[in-house]
């Protein structure tokens, strides 16, 4: 076995050095390869070895043409590294669009630094990097390297196509493995060419591809992890830092972690004392909760722990108390252990953070697909679940990174996939009550007030922890009225007094030339704060498909108060609009000389096909074109 290894070894350090003998002249891209590309990989190798459960080797060769400005990022170098990672055998090399190299990159060229210094207090993660800075396009910049891991949980994807605009001449991927050892895997967004040997009890899986085209980004698709060919890799036996776990299911990888957890929630005894104190009016184990939630949010501020297992294991709760701060897993770990002196249970619960971090693949237990850890916490027949690393968040809300997707709760059973909270559209409310006075000059006076609730809170969010500076600066620069001059203006968070995620932004402004004024007319757009916009531009025909991940509704209810000597000539009419993605509604009325405008918008979330472009496409250019109407007055004779 060893003496393959060693060939293996050979063979893909060959492969690399025979690599750099390749022509990298930009003519030898093919034509369609250049269509909506910012850069192309002439070749973009991955192999690994693995000797041992502990042992695992990672060698990379890959060289990219830039072709503009926006390719640049991906002439770039980054080697993450820690005390279980170490990068070695680097070169780097630089050349001009005939393929002749202008310099090479030396292993001393590489800047070494914190991989996350801004927000970590404790970390082994370092990165070595380089972004090479080129005036002439196109170029090409070739690299190889070798990873040598002691020790993994995970592997990352592996992602032929890398980005939007990139395409690929040629990409593989192999991984060579003791066949008593394993290793899982899955393949996502169309096939690769695949092979399967066995030889000298080791087993080879290997992945191709070849002219990849380029897929230009449109507005509102998908995630490109939802669109473009990957790999998954998992290990089905794995070995870090001396704790032994295995991939086979969700269920046993949550052994291993609950063995991370299972002695870390011990608290001193004055402590346990404190809070049987503060929660002893308390009957409700809700009210209980969120008295203990609260205190943790007043105690405790989030700050990055990342050093060897701490990577994986939280800090214990007692060092959490006695220092005030942790990261996502130790203030968790450290409301859970509060929670638990309440007789409270609460799982902890690994999940995917984000857009493009998820649990998107519940037949296939791997780390990479995790990165952020909550709290879900059944109580009777409901279901809390706590985000425990914002100290200003309202109890029970957990954000929309968090929302509509798998986590993974970590029991003494094992782990055990669960859904978190879906935020409908019909909940992801924005209101809108404004009163205007037009004058005569076309100036505006307002009284507006905005209401947001869930994830529409989260617009406000940042605005209530604000500056009263900050919080005038930003509804002059955000409300879309030009010469907008604020008279006062409050921010409130009324999510303690309602028990949802609600905030509110309410102002009195004037708004010098707000309507045009011709004549014996004045223009007024009757729409000033909330209008729809076209997401699409000007594109008439679509590939991918439609996605929202999100829904939303808007009720804006608009008052304007005609000015004496005026009778309206036009008020625009009542409108209903349909889409399979939402729906759009104005109604209008005249009391005396006031005008009343009740809208509502309303965008459901979804993954919609390209052949319904056409309608969707309508849908937001009729409504976007109808919200920039205006209501005429007309002067009396």
């Amino acid at each position: 076995m060893k003496n393959a290894l060693v060939l293996f070894t050979c063979i893909t350090i060959m492969t690399s050095v025979s690599a750099q003998n390749n022509n990298y002249h930009v003519g030898l891209i093919p034509d369609s390869l250049l269509e909506n590309a910012n850069a192309v990989y002439r070749i973009s190798n991955t192999s690994y070895t693995r000797k041992s459960v502990s042992a695992l080797r990672e060698y990379v060769h890959f060289a990219v043409t830039i072709l503009n400005a926006k390719g640049d990022k991906h002439a770039a170098f980054a080697g993450f590294y820690d005390n279980f990672i170490t990068i070695s055998d680097f070169t780097g090399t630089i050349f001009n669009e005939n393929g002749v190299k202008i310099r090479e990159i030396k292993p001393k060229d590489l800047l070494d630094e914190p991989a996350y210094p801004s927000f970590t207090l404790y970390s082994d993660n370092r990165v070595k990097y380089i972004t090479p800075k080129i005036a002439t396009y196109p170029y090409t910049v070739e690299y190889s390297y070798v990873v040598t891991y002691k020790g993994f949980v995970g592997i990352q994807p592996w992602r032929p196509l890398p980005d939007y605009h990139i395409s690929v001449m040629q990409a593989t991927l192999s991984y060579t493995t003791p066949s008593v050892i394993g290793i899982n895997y899955k393949m996502l967004n169309g096939q690769l060419s695949f092979s399967e040997k066995t030889e000298n009890n080791l087993l080879t899986y290997e992945w191709h591809a070849e002219n990849l085209k380029a897929i230009a980004d449109e507005p509102v698709s998908p995630p490109f992890t939802e669109l473009f060919p990957a790999i998954l890799l998992s290990p089905a036996n794995f070995e870090y830092d001396n704790t032994f776990g295995d991939f086979s299911t969700w269920e046993s990888y949550g052994n291993w972690s609950y063995s991370l957890i299972s002695k870390q929630d011990k608290l001193p005894e004055n402590v346990v004392t404190f809070i049987k104190q503060l929660i002893a009016p308390l009957s409700s184990k809700k009210e209980i909760a969120k008295q203990i939630y609260q205190y943790m949010q007043s105690k405790t501020r989030y700050v990055n722990i990342s050093l060897g297992i701490g990577g994986f294991k939280p800090v214990n709760a007692q060092k959490v108390d006695e220092n005030g701060y942790g990261d996502c897993k130790a203030l968790s770990n450290y409301t859970k252990s509060l929670l638990k002196i309440a007789d409270i249970e609460a799982y902890y619960t690994e999940i995917g953070n984000g857009t493009y971090q998820k649990i998107a693949h519940a037949d296939f237990a791997s780390a990479y697909q995790s990165n952020h850890v909550i709290l879900c916490v059944p109580i009777d027949k409901d279901t809390i679940w706590l985000e425990c690393t914002n100290q200003k968040i309202p109890f029970g809300y957990i954000g929309s990174g968090n929302s509509n997707r798998y986590a993974l709760a970590i029991t003494s059973t094992g782990g055990h996939l669960v859904k978190t909270p879906v935020y409908s559209a019909q909940n992801n409310l924005k209101t809108t009550v404004a009163s205007q006075i037009i004058l005569p000059n076309g100036n505006l006076s307002t009284n507006a007030s905005f209401y947001y609730t869930e994830m529409a809170y989260e617009d406000v969010f940042g605005l209530i922890n604000s500056s009263k500076e900050e919080q005038k600066n930003y509804i002059q620069k955000n409300i879309p009225i030009n010469n907008l001059h604020l008279d006062t203006w409050k921010v409130l968070d009324s999510s303690n007094e309602t028990g949802i995620p609600s905030g509110s932004v309410q102002f009195l402004a004037t708004a010098s030339g707000y309507a045009s004024v011709t004549g014996q007319r004045i223009f007024v757009p009757f729409n000033p704060f909330n209008r729809a916009s076209n997401p699409f531009g000007g594109a008439t025909k679509r590939t991918s498909d439609i996605w929202l991940e999100y829904g939303s509704m808007q009720i804006d209810t608009l008052y304007f108060t005609i000015p004496e000597g005026y009778t309206p000539e036009f008020i625009p009419d009542a409108l209903t609009a349909k889409s399979v993605l939402g729906s759009y509604e104005l109604k209008s009325r005249q009391d005396n000389n006031r005008i009343c405008f009740v809208r509502k918008f309303v965008l459901n979330e979804g993954r919609y096909p390209a052949k319904d472009y056409p309608e969707i496409y309508s849908f937001f250019h009729h409504i976007a074109d109808f919200d920039t109407k205006k209501i005429i007055l007309k002067k009396l004779p």
